[in-house]
């Protein structure tokens, strides 16, 4: 318990030192990402799913309590699928995973091999997001808004056959009031993707 408390002190200071509106990992913090493919249901017969291709931007560090932290910093999508993603527990499962997996390809020698007896490998990403859409500097980005809650995703990375190996064991959810639950439609009323704009805070649960 007391282990847990402290983890919770590095993230809560992560994230109330970092400037989320320029997306840069505070200092002691590594940045990552890698491309990501989301498929979505195609809206016109025959039934089947369609790519869109992101980026999943992501802070980690190494500490004395956990060898492996890690936040979601952003995502940023292609636009002219982005408002296709849909942010449910298939597409953060699937980002978790992938997360561990990038990780643990980069950063061989510090993995050890399958099983392994305790959680080594805990993400965190903030409930609270918003939608940016700049199409002269190419950005359509899901960024953070707001830091109060957050979800905590524990769980094991290791090593089996030459492969990283992610186990999801628990997400836990810790309560924050900064913005409405529900998901802001994209683009808003009266705008496209070809404009620019921002969209107001919303909610996205841990579950």
């Amino acid at each position: 318990m007391k282990k847990m408390f402290l983890y919770s002190i590095f993230v809560t200071i992560f994230f109330s030192i970092y400037n989320l509106s320029i997306a840069v990992c505070p200092p002691g913090w590594t940045s990552a990402s890698f491309p990501y493919t989301y498929f979505y249901p195609n809206p016109a017969p025959p039934p089947t799913e369609l790519p869109c291709t992101g980026v999943i931007h992501y802070c980690y560090q190494f500490s004395p309590l956990n060898p492996f932290l890690v936040a979601i910093d952003y995502i940023d999508m292609d636009p002219n699928c982005a408002h296709h993603f849909e942010w449910d527990n298939r597409f953060w499962d699937s980002v978790y995973k992938n997360v561990a997996i990038h990780f643990g390809l980069t950063n061989v020698p510090f993995i050890l091999p399958c099983p392994v007896p305790v959680n080594n490998f805990n993400i965190y990403r903030v409930n609270c997001w918003k939608y940016v859409n700049k199409p002269s500097q190419g950005i359509s980005r899901l960024v953070q808004c707001g830091i109060s809650g957050r979800c905590e995703i524990y769980g094991k990375l290791c090593y089996e056959d030459g492969f990283p190996v992610w186990i999801l064991e628990r997400i836990i959810s810790i309560p924050g009031n900064d913005c409405q639950l529900g998901e802001i439609p994209i683009p808003p009323p009266g705008e496209t993707m070809e404009s620019e704009w921002e969209t107001e805070c919303f909610m996205i649960p841990c579950e």
